[in-house]
């Protein structure tokens, strides 16, 4: 018999984030376009933005907090709050999810 892993919830700190459904983007000099088909909706994202959702998408919050504070010389305070308010808002407009 199979042994079945349990199933992280929606709210799990620990479960990744991800693109939304219809999400892609485009390297511009100054950041990240991040463009919402569905909705016809497009964000940009600064430098500072777009290396921290990288880190986020590449190895979850911590990494982006340690990668935030080594490239920018900002405290752990700093970037996580930082990160807090990036995530709620691309949350909130559905551009990434979890």
């Amino acid at each position: 018999m199979a042994t079945l892993l349990p199933r992280r919830r929606l709210d799990d700190p620990n479960r990744p984030w991800r693109w939304g459904r219809s999400v892609s983007t485009a390297q511009v000099s100054d950041g990240l376009v991040v463009v919402d088909e569905r909705r016809g909706r497009t964000v940009h994202l600064n430098t500072t933005a777009a290396t921290m959702l990288r880190a986020l998408l590449a190895g979850g919050q911590d990494a982006a907090i340690t990668v935030v504070c080594q490239r920018f010389g900002v405290t752990e305070d700093t970037a996580r709050d930082d990160l807090s308010a990036l995530i709620t808002d691309l949350a909130r407009r559905k551009l990434v999810r979890r």
